[in-house]
């Protein structure tokens, strides 16, 4: 049975200022055997931590679908700055 599951990157800036790519960069060294159509880019532009961005309804779509082998972020506050929303995240999907 082949594996359909997805790597995804997620990335979020705050502000328009911010600069999402050193978060996509830093993601590099964990990409290794990743590419093509197994490989989703999801970035939140200008995104504040208050909101629900469209690329994070994205992701979590993907989750509860039972798509995502790997997640991967920069750090957990690019996710979500709430503990208790990262603890949802993490059990989805169940």
């Amino acid at each position: 049975m082949e594996n359909n599951k997805k790597t995804v990157v997620y990335a979020r800036t705050s502000t328009k200022k911010q600069n999402y790519e050193l978060q996509l960069e830093a993601a590099k060294p964990f990409l290794k055997g990743n590419q093509g159509e197994n490989l989703i880019f999801i970035v939140d532009h200008g995104a504040p931590a208050t909101s629900k961005p469209n690329g994070l309804q994205q992701l979590l779509d993907l989750i509860k679908k039972e798509q995502v082998d790997t997640l991967i972020i920069y750090k957990r506050d690019r996710l979500t700055r709430s503990e208790d929303e990262y603890i949802d995240i993490l059990k989805l999907p169940e």
